[in-house]
């Protein structure tokens, strides 16, 4: 099975697998139609860019990529690439 969507290794070097589960899910109100699409596009493979994701206390909260993460959710991906900007 696969464990999350693809994106383009080359492009974003610095992005890594994280489990979903140490995400805290965006308090963005997302439209259906839209996760529908994406969860669509992911399970064909198309590529997508990496959430962006600020580290705190161990666990992650997405910055941008709101619809990517509802998404992978809903496919059940245990993990999303992202890019992760650790604050202090």
């Amino acid at each position: 099975m696969t464990q999350a969507y693809s994106y383009d290794t080359r492009s974003f070097p610095d992005a890594q697998l994280i489990n979903l589960s140490g995400v805290d899910p965006p308090t963005v109100v997302c439209k259906g139609s839209k996760i529908d699409l994406f969860a669509g596009l992911m399970r064909d493979g198309v590529l997508f860019a990496p959430v962006q994701v600020a580290a705190h206390g161990g666990r992650y909260t997405v910055v941008n990529g709101a619809h990517r993460y509802w998404a992978s959710q809903q496919i059940g991906y245990p993990l999303i690439p992202a890019l992760v900007a650790n604050l202090k």
